[in-house]
């Protein structure tokens, strides 16, 4: 597992034998993006498997979009 304190918001990543977990996606595509790259680089794999949402607040959820065709899991307001 690896959580990473960017811009005051925890991304967690839980690799599992069917793949990567990411919790909450943080404020900023960009940081986003860099903290995909060391996900992937501190596994040494790339296969995600869900985004969860821990709620809908843009700097739990902006991040999104970095995992196009990653299933999302979150729950409605």
């Amino acid at each position: 597992m690896i959580v990473l304190d960017c811009l005051s918001v925890n991304v967690t990543a839980i690799a599992s034998d069917s793949g990567i977990v990411v919790i909450d996606t943080n404020r900023s595509y960009g940081v986003m993006q860099r903290l995909r790259r060391v996900i992937e680089e501190e596994f040494g794999r790339k296969d995600f498997i869900y985004v969860v949402n821990t709620h809908g607040d843009p700097d739990h959820s902006s991040g999104n979009q970095v995992f196009p065709s990653v299933p999302l899991v979150a729950h409605q307001d």
